[in-house]
């Protein structure tokens, strides 16, 4: 298929999103020119919600000759309508792609309650050449650890324009973010980040409030003094984050 010349050049106010089409003498992820595409099915379980974005992501590298390249997509996950589905799943494959590597497989996970992602490591495979079908990588458990409760929070009597809460955990800093616009009186929140190695997880909360969404102007930087545990990977409900009114004299 043939280039299509773009009508107008973006603008600053023009907004881009993954579905956005770009032009340009060079490669835009210096991988090179699009070879083929690398096919295969995937099912997965423990969906949090309809909203959850999913990447797969293979890459690979060679010490001897030294070569290395990556490969992302998104799986379209739009018409699932509960916890597990069959997808089918494609990755473009680059001129830096090289045929039968040993390449490693990974899902990246977006919940739609929260602002970072988190991996899920798949099955190594052997990925023969660019048009490779793969069939069935297997069955996937997607499932995070969810955090949820209310929160009690104001600011000069009024609610905050724009609120981010922080799930830390000290071993491994940030575990996640979730948001909010002008959170009125014990607002519902939760947040799911990925499944920890550690049996036991001492978590604190930061909270970051804004003027505005863009965080232009910070208003306060807190932390919650109470620390929650959690066990075995279990999600946990009913946390309540009560901090009232923040002054600003």
């Amino acid at each position: 298929m043939g280039r299509t010349k773009l009508q107008a050049p973006y603008s600053g106010a023009d907004l881009i999103n993954k579905d956005s089409v770009f032009y340009c003498e060079k490669s835009i992820n210096g991988q090179g020119k699009k070879t083929g595409q690398i096919t295969g099915t995937i099912t997965l379980t423990d969906i949090p919600s309809s909203g959850t974005k999913v990447q797969i992501h293979t890459s690979s590298f060679s010490q001897y000759p030294t070569y290395w390249w990556n490969l992302y997509k998104e799986i379209d996950t739009s018409s699932v309508s509960g916890a597990s589905a069959t997808f089918n799943w494609s990755l473009p494959v680059y001129e830096t792609f090289k045929p039968n590597s040993e390449s490693t497989f990974e899902l990246i996970i977006l919940p739609d309650n929260s602002l970072n992602s988190y991996t899920v490591t798949l099955p190594n495979k052997t990925l023969g050449n660019v048009n490779d079908n793969i069939g069935n990588i297997g069955t996937i458990s997607i499932k995070g650890v969810t955090l949820s409760g209310t929160i009690n929070i104001n600011y000069d009597e009024n609610p905050v324009p724009y609120l981010e809460l922080y799930a830390l955990y000290d071993v491994q800093d940030l575990l996640n973010i979730t948001c909010f616009s002008s959170p009125e009186p014990n607002a519902p929140w939760s947040l799911t980040y990925g499944k920890n190695r550690n049996t036991k997880v001492d978590i604190k909360f930061q909270i970051i409030g804004y003027s505005e969404k863009n965080k232009n102007n910070m208003l306060f930087d807190i932390f919650v003094k109470d620390i929650i545990t959690i066990n075995n990977n279990q999600d946990k409900s009913g946390i309540v984050i009560d901090i009232g009114n923040i002054n600003t004299y």
